[in-house]
């Protein structure tokens, strides 16, 4: 988890596109996740993937709310 918020606090100071932070989502943390989840034969928390998604939802939005409810993004 510290290395996932780690790498995304390295491209926070940068103004990036919305399709920007999503490549840089897709290059440098996804990776990781599927890399991790796929080598440990142990359940994970649903809490870890919460935290997660609550770190990349901060990135995506610099930290306000979004503007369309987390519902409707889900979709």
């Amino acid at each position: 988890m510290k290395e996932i918020y780690e790498g995304l606090n390295k491209y926070r100071g940068i103004l990036y596109s919305w399709t920007g932070k999503l490549n840089i989502i897709k290059i440098s943390i996804l990776p990781k996740l599927i890399c991790r989840s796929s080598e440990i034969p142990v359940k994970i928390m649903a809490s870890y993937f919460v935290d997660i998604n609550k770190l990349i939802l901060k990135f995506m939005w610099k930290g306000k709310r979004p503007r369309r409810a987390n519902t409707i993004l889900n979709k």
